[in-house]
């Protein structure tokens, strides 16, 4: 590490002494109405805390240009009459892209004249859809944070509510809620677990396959989401790939721990402003491998980790057809665990002594859309959407031999083809309504089986067949002043599979109390299909047939109210405090008394597999929380949270115990400060300090252990232990160089810096009749470097 930071001290010093006159790039984007979308001609952007006033209108179709700017950061202000001006701050402009900001602005509901004054920074998308627990992002913040990967679910972890105290993977619990509760969105469309190494019905993984590159502005919320977005319980990540230039091609060429990878964007052709975008990555650990060298540091001993991933966008604007975009994200992974090449010194975290494992996973998603007008107050967008995730795995134990005896296998994949319409409408200022309707077919075909004592196979499931998804929703906003934001809805799904059903009212509001102080509240019900592969588990009968016991499971529900209050404070300082209440209903548990609860479910990796299962088990989530902010101004920012919550559930045998999720608390601190050398250089720190409750765990029975030779579980004791807290202190340095047709950037991202001894799990080792803990990830620096031209 100290060769590292000598290396890259050594070359600022080099490069600052170079310095010659300034570089220049472009700043460009597009101004339009929140509510319709529509371009707004003759908007003004102005550059601010410049010497001297720079600023430009939109033309006719509300795209701007500032030229030949010199490069480094600024702040801009959109302002047009009868509408709030909209202000971005301390955007990063380099030298090998042009910076694209696009404003959305909301219409005033009282035509006020308008004055510059020091406000804010706003996001129009948020005001439009939720005004409580919800946070934006783009693909700048996304990739600041200490820790986070270039990787938006380990980013959400430093904001409130969130835990993710599990190095291996990337899912996040919100709330004290399974990660099973989160719903993926890109570009307005429902896609399967974008993970590489992921399990069908899962929500996250040990490798995104997002890229943080092609990443436009995006929201991540934590509950009571508004009715545009159904299927879910905890939260809703829901991202925007942004628009290639139509303008210019640019290309960036990256290779740090998510991989190497290739990507470009730019225009068509000069006659029209249709665009593409595109990004291919691959395993930096698999090709390092080639080389001869081993995977340490990954979490997996010495198994190689390969993967590969593909993501695109093309956007075709047409004079009267409206506009036509096509995405798509795919990728596939696979790992193989074997005990002949585990080092004892490096077992990793998903390794057994005396079993090989071989894992491959695979997921696609593409769709088009088409969003096209009615009238300048009306639009619709159709899309046709198709996606494939699909899993294979083989597991053997081995004899004294070095044989393999098969010990379990699966060879499972599902098909989802989905087409919507949605239409907005703005009758004025104060009233709008967003409607849409969707049908999903779901198409299964699940193959696994498992050895049993006698050293025969069951078949848990052998499905192959299709079912109906279909869903609405209607959301209506209503602003009966400047001061408030009221958002009402209704969301609904049928399930045709068992033919169940939900309805489910939402709403939330703002209030700003004065230009310090806003007030906020939410309130809605919210559902979830089971896992699919739990409705289709197998049950022999007596008779040697099998049966789908789980076939008619409900949906799981949850009742969420919150509260919370926001404050401004001078200088870029806000405070955000939230308070919620969660009530879960219709949770799957045995028929017989037992202390299962499919509440649990996604705090390993295992795949649901208990049959018999009825809709009847309950869960809480209550806690507050809060969040110091310090906005990006002069090179420095803080985000500061903390989470206080308490997360119950009650199965079959009516005890109320602690979820697998019931850290109790989790406080981050993610700052960082940005030091300008000179126009071609800077270097940036950056640091995230973690502390939460540990892991929740049944505790090992070592006398019954040592009785049987095999773990034995306290089964008065479920969920009742709880690991040390864990902690960790991640640093980044990020050093950025503007060349004249190209910008540079290196970081070294050091994890958990301090090499804090964190407890992933306990095992039970016979040989020695003692109880081992394997720790997660030590010390590990990711080291990453961008040229952008």
């Amino acid at each position: 590490m100290k060769t590292t930071l000598t290396i890259l001290l050594s070359l600022l010093f080099s490069l600052a002494l170079s310095a010659q006159t300034d570089i220049v790039q472009n700043i460009k984007g597009q101004v339009i109405d929140t509510d319709t979308g529509l371009p707004l001609i003759g908007a003004n952007v102005q550059l601010l805390n410049e010497e001297a006033t720079i600023g430009t209108s939109t033309d006719v179709d509300g795209y701007y240009t500032l030229n030949d700017l010199p490069v480094g950061r600024y702040s801009l202000m959109c302002t047009y009459l009868g509408y709030k001006q909209q202000q971005f701050s301390n955007m990063l402009l380099t030298s090998g892209k042009e910076l694209i900001i696009n404003f959305s602005l909301s219409e005033q509901v009282i035509l006020d004249e308008v004055t510059i004054t020091a406000t804010k920074e706003t996001n129009a998308k948020v005001d439009e859809l939720a005004t409580i627990s919800i946070q934006s992002f783009d693909s700048e913040v996304a990739s600041r944070y200490a820790g986070s990967r270039n990787d938006v679910a380990r980013m959400a972890a430093g904001f409130a509510g969130v835990s993710a105290n599990d190095d291996s993977r990337n899912d996040i619990v919100i709330r004290g809620n399974s990660p099973a509760g989160l719903l993926w969105k890109l570009d307005g469309i429902d896609i399967p677990n974008p993970s590489h190494f992921g399990a069908l019905g899962a929500t996250g993984g040990p490798v995104s396959m997002l890229n943080n590159n092609l990443l436009d502005n995006s929201l991540f919320m934590t509950g009571a989401f508004p009715a545009i977005y159904g299927n879910a319980l905890s939260g809703v990540f829901d991202l925007s790939l942004r628009k290639g230039n139509k303008d210019k091609h640019e290309f960036t060429a990256q290779v740090g721990f998510n991989g190497v990878e290739l990507g470009a964007e730019g225009p068509f052709s000069k006659k029209s402003s249709a665009s593409y975008l595109i990004n291919y990555r691959y395993s930096v650990v698999d090709l390092v491998s080639k080389l001869g060298s081993a995977a340490e540091g990954t979490g997996t001993g010495n198994a190689i980790p390969r993967y590969q991933d593909l993501s695109f966008k093309v956007n075709v604007p047409t004079s009267k057809a409206g506009v036509f975009t096509l995405i798509g994200l795919a990728g596939n992974s696979g790992i193989d665990f074997l005990a002949e090449e585990l080092d004892p010194e490096n077992p990793g975290l998903f390794s057994q002594g005396n079993q090989n494992l071989r894992y491959q996973s695979n997921m696609g998603i593409t769709a088009l859309t088409n969003k096209h007008y009615y009238s300048n107050k009306t639009f619709g967008k159709a899309s046709l959407a198709f996606s494939r995730a699909g899993v294979q795995t083989k597991l053997d134990t081995l004899t004294l031999a070095l044989e393999e005896v098969p010990i379990y296998r699966d060879d499972s994949f599902q098909d989802r083809i989905r087409l919507a319409y949605d239409v907005k409408h703005k009758w004025n200022t104060q009233h709008s309504l967003m409607a849409g309707v969707n049908a999903n077919q779901m198409s299964f075909t699940f193959k696994d089986s498992t050895r049993l004592a006698d050293s025969s196979f069951r078949s848990l499931r052998d499905f192959s067949g299709s079912a109906n998804l279909f869903q609405a929703y209607a959301q209506w906003q209503y602003k009966p002043s400047d001061k408030w934001v009221i958002n009402t809805g209704i969301f609904s799904q049928l399930f045709d599979l068992n033919n169940t059903y939900s309805v489910e009212p939402r709403i939330n509001a703002r209030y700003e109390i004065s230009p310090s102080i806003a007030a906020t509240a939410g309130l809605g019900r919210h559902s979830k299909l089971q896992d699919f592969q739990l409705y289709l588990l197998q049950t022999e009968q007596a008779d040697g047939s099998f049966l789908n016991t789980n076939k008619d499971l409900e949906m799981t529900r949850s009742d969420q109210a919150m509260i919370g209050l926001d404050f401004y404070l001078s200088r870029g300082w806000s405070l955000k405090t939230e308070a919620y209440y969660q009530s879960l209903s219709n949770v799957p548990i045995e028929r017989d008394s037992s202390w299962y609860s499919a509440i649990n479910e996604g705090a390993d990796f295992g795949i649901p597999s208990v049959d018999s299962l009825v809709n009847g088990g309950t869960g809480t989530n209550y806690g507050v929380e809060l969040t110091l902010e310090k906005a990006f101004v002069k090179g420095f920012y803080m985000l500061a949270t903390a989470s206080f919550f308490d997360s119950k559930y009650t199965a079959s045998d009516q005890i109320e115990r602690s979820t697998a999720f019931d850290n109790g608390y989790v406080a981050n601190v993610l700052t960082g400060k940005e030091f300008t050398i000179s126009n071609k250089f800077s270097i940036a720190t950056d640091i995230k300090l973690t502390t939460a409750g540990g892991r929740r765990y049944t505790p090992i029975d070592l006398e019954l252990s040592e009785q049987q030779g095999t773990a034995v579980f306290d089964r008065d004791r479920i969920l009742d232990a709880q690991f040390d807290d864990y902690r960790r202190i991640d640093i980044k340095l990020t050093l950025r160089h503007n060349m004249k047709r190209a910008s540079q950037e290196w970081s070294v991202d050091l994890q958990n810096a301090f090499n804090n001894q964190n407890i992933f799990s306990q095992s039970y080792d016979a040989e020695t009749n003692s109880i081992n803990n394997t720790y997660q990830l030590g010390r590990y620096p990711v080291i990453n470097y961008k040229i952008t031209f």
